[in-house]
């Protein structure tokens, strides 16, 4: 595993990369975050940790920008989940899958995320099929 990245958000909303000592964007981080590092966001101000909601944000940037069919059958899953949240659905699914406890979910490998969805657009297409208004405020980006 590389090194923990972090990254401050300013009240501008600009993100700095600690490391590289350089302002980043949303799809540098996930170049990031995909190299096989670790991140930490944190609102300068508050000292917040952020990022989950920042990576959230990745998923819905990236989302808009697919030319993936959008799948509403998916998300209806998902809402309809008992927990109705991607996150919760992904885990529930793995857990189903035979991992058995909370603890066997998090130790599992990155590789088994990609084998609960029966095809690739499936995961392309959470995002893109949330209401970015919605999105964009709650995230404050």
């Amino acid at each position: 595993m590389k090194e923990l990245r972090i990254i401050k958000r300013y009240q501008n909303r600009k993100l700095y990369d600690i490391c590289q000592s350089s302002y980043v964007t949303l799809e540098e981080i996930s170049h990031i975050i995909r190299d096989g590092s670790d991140i930490k966001v944190l609102d300068n101000k508050t000292k917040e940790d952020i990022t989950f909601i920042t990576q959230i944000q990745i998923l819905f940037d990236q989302e808009r920008k697919s030319n993936e069919s959008k799948q509403l059958d998916l998300l209806r899953r998902v809402v309809r989940s008992s927990t109705g949240t991607f996150t919760g659905h992904i885990k529930n699914i793995e857990i189903s899958k035979g991992l058995t406890t909370e603890s066997d979910y998090y130790a599992a490998p990155e590789e088994s995320l990609a084998e609960t969805f029966t095809t690739e657009s499936e995961v392309n297409t959470v995002a893109g099929q949330l209401n970015s208004d919605t999105i964009t405020s709650s995230l404050s980006f």
